[in-house]
């Protein structure tokens, strides 16, 4: 399994982003970086959180990358810092990533979509539930109604997802893409 390193890169997000991309793309490297902007990756620094609530881009960037590249996308950006006005302000490696999520679905169907992404979920990944999963079937509640009070199927889940960034990313982004699922931000640990 790959590592995975958290960078901060001092520069404009848009400057940040474009060089990172230009420089994976410019070396055929297969696996995209991370931002974590756009992924759901919590930020440190309050004032990113409130820029991000506002839409404003601020200076800065937090950006996920494999451990076969970090040197040498630190080395470029250090080399070339007066020129391209970016500057690398932390390298972290990432030991762990977790996320909360959550549902509650009345219909067999979505319990199905739901049951195949979790049953896809690899190895390097632990589910801990702190409630459900469950499924409810009630007959006599079953009926056609606007707003019913009681449903006839119920499936509901509360827990976290932990594991390797490798393994944690995708899941995460399956899990956001369905309309039933609410996820929480991913947090990230960092080795000492």
């Amino acid at each position: 399994m790959s590592q995975y390193h958290e960078l901060v890169i001092d520069g404009t997000y848009d400057m940040v982003r474009g060089f990172v991309t230009g420089f994976l793309s410019g070396r055929a490297y297969p696996t995209p970086a991370v931002f974590s902007r756009e992924c759901g990756i919590r930020r440190v620094s309050l004032g990113e959180k409130m820029l991000a609530w506002t839409g404003v881009h601020g200076q800065g960037a937090h950006i996920i990358v494999e451990d076969e590249i970090v040197g040498d996308l630190i080395r470029e950006i250090t080399t070339n810092e007066a020129g391209l006005d970016l500057k690398v302000v932390s390298n972290r490696r990432i030991k762990n990533a977790t996320f909360d999520f959550h549902y509650r679905v009345f219909a067999r169907v979505y319990a199905e979509e739901i049951k195949t992404i979790f049953a896809a979920t690899s190895s390097g990944v632990t589910v801990g539930f702190e409630e459900g999963p469950e499924e409810i079937v009630k007959p006599d509640a079953k009926g056609v109604e606007m707003y019913t009070p009681d449903h006839d199927f119920q499936f509901f889940a509360k827990g976290s997802i932990s594991g390797g960034f490798a393994h944690i990313c995708p899941l995460f982004e399956k899990l956001a893409e369905h309309p039933l699922v609410e996820v929480g931000e991913i947090h990230l640990e960092y080795e000492e």
